[in-house]
């Protein structure tokens, strides 16, 4: 078999669970709709021609476990197999064998609070974007890159763990992650790419620890961080990086110059009236701050 037909198994009161073979190209609209006892369902990694509503009324979905191999396939915004339960599903678990997770692939999926993705060395763009489900998370320490956007308006995460294989926390990667208040990153950890944490409005405690570049708006309007220390590591601060943040009250460099290059203003729109900066080199400025 190489197709499911409109309606095949439609308002199949008694099945439960629905494990899709690799045979199959192309499943039709609402081909397991309406399926009200229908808790998890198996999807191969392969190109499948889908309807976006497959899975149409299927209320009772909580699991998905995706099959196969190598690199997951891509997705769009509104375009996975399982979008029309994406309020329903809770755990998403990946095959070992899968080694990346695709751009969109779990997108809007608000009620997903636990993966299962041991094998997983890639987090493509907008994964996991507008996850709202999730309340922490943990990076494994296989993955090695992530791509823009990966978690981007997860607005429940308050806590993020890094794994030992990532270098750099990429574009917009939790961006609007509006709970999240502390990250700490490992000491692999060289790189924070622009808008990496822009608009997080509980940030309080970021613990830099090994970060050798900070890029532009990285921690853009990040409201309620009120001390920074900045460790002799970090080299290069880009324009904007800190900016906005109404309640810094202490910024602390303990490197031997100017991580700023001439004319770059890392933290415009701060109250400069209570904000103490404290430096370890001799100048008057400090990314556009004068030292106290």
């Amino acid at each position: 078999m190489t197709v499911f037909p409109v309606l095949n198994v439609y308002k199949c009161d008694n099945l439960r669970q629905l494990i899709i073979p690799s045979t199959i190209n192309k499943i039709d609209n609402e081909t397991f709709g309406n399926c009200l006892q229908l808790s998890s369902m198996t999807y191969p990694n392969k190109e499948i021609t889908f309807s976006p509503t497959m899975l149409q009324g299927c209320s009772s979905m909580r699991t998905i476990s995706i099959s196969g191999s190598d690199a997951m396939v891509n997705y769009t915004k509104g375009n996975q197999p399982w979008t029309s339960v994406k309020e329903y599903v809770t755990t998403i678990n990946l095959n070992n064998a899968i080694t990346s997770v695709g751009n969109y692939a779990f997108a809007d999926m608000t009620a997903l609070k636990t993966m299962i993705w041991e094998g997983v060395t890639t987090l493509g763009e907008y994964s996991f974007s507008g996850c709202t489900g999730f309340t922490s998370m943990t990076i494994p320490n296989k993955v090695i890159s992530m791509g823009t956007h990966v978690f981007e308006k997860c607005s429940g995460i308050t806590s993020i763990s890094f794994g030992t294989g990532l270098t750099n926390v990429s574009t917009y990667a939790f961006s609007e992650c509006t709970q999240l208040s502390s990250v700490e990153f490992t000491d692999n950890i060289k790189t924070i790419e622009s808008n990496a944490f822009n608009g997080c409005t509980l940030l309080s405690s970021i613990k830099l620890k090994k970060i050798e570049t900070i890029k532009s708006q990285a921690f853009y309007g990040c409201t309620s961080l009120n001390n920074i220390t900045i460790p002799s590591s970090i080299t290069s601060i880009e324009s904007s990086a800190f900016s906005t943040n109404s309640q810094l009250q202490s910024v602390e460099y303990q490197g031997e110059s100017n991580p700023c290059e001439t004319d770059v203003k890392a933290f415009e729109s701060i109250n400069t009236q209570y904000a103490s900066v404290l430096i370890t080199y001799s100048s008057n400025d400090f990314c556009g701050l004068i030292p106290t």
